[in-house]
């Protein structure tokens, strides 16, 4: 068992996260002090940790050279998550926690974001 330390109505910063948000995943056996349990919500799930960091997109940084010749000239970088898909996309914008807790399933965050929607192939 894992308890979620999740962000409720006191903690909510519009813009900044949303209700649900997974601030952290401790033991069963964690104690809360009483600030954390008055800020955030904690529910108990069944998932143990490593399960529910194997939910977290893989984040990587690309780059794209602009010639091969060699040059002054800097790359062009992006960063891009992987989706449940295994398609990389362009992260536009960054949540501030990479998962939530929504209807009792733990959600990545990346995808709330229509900017970060765009895929891009990245050669092997």
């Amino acid at each position: 068992m894992t308890q979620l330390l999740l962000i409720k109505e006191e903690t909510y910063r519009n813009g900044v996260n949303n209700i649900g948000d997974v601030v952290g995943a401790f033991p069963d056996n964690w104690t809360f002090t009483k600030k954390e349990i008055d800020l955030f919500s904690i529910v108990k799930i069944t998932a143990d940790k490593a399960a529910i960091d194997f939910k977290k997109p893989e984040i990587k940084r690309i780059t794209r050279a602009k010639t091969t010749e060699w040059t002054n000239e800097l790359s062009e970088m992006k960063e891009v998550w992987q989706d449940a898909d295994g398609k990389f996309k362009e992260i536009i914008k960054s949540p501030k926690f990479a998962l939530s807790f929504v209807k009792g399933e733990i959600k990545e965050n990346y995808s709330l974001y229509p900017e970060n929607l765009t895929e891009i192939i990245i050669s092997s």
